[in-house]
């Protein structure tokens, strides 16, 4: 099973955006993972570190994005992230 780790919206009563792409950054050997999630114009950088049956979980950073990202891929060493969108 995926669970998709969700973003609290600003806007108060409005709903978050729907979790659109995923992707774990390589180990390279760090004491942490870490996960990239997109939800809408937002990007979160999230950190999994402990046991992996309950990983403690921190959210390292909230990037924003001028359009809707659909798309994530972080390099090979796992320092740079990308983030693709539909936009022309």
């Amino acid at each position: 099973a995926v669970t998709c780790l969700r973003l609290p919206t600003s806007e108060a009563g409005a709903s978050p955006s729907p979790c659109t792409a995923v992707h774990w950054a390589p180990a390279m050997d760090r004491p942490v993972d870490l996960v990239a999630a997109a939800h809408g114009q937002q990007v979160a950088v999230w950190g999994l570190h402990g046991d992996t049956s309950r990983p403690d979980v921190e959210l390292l950073a909230t990037l924003p994005h001028p359009a809707p990202v659909h798309t994530l891929e972080f390099n090979m060493l796992g320092t740079c992230l990308a983030a693709g969108t539909h936009a022309n």
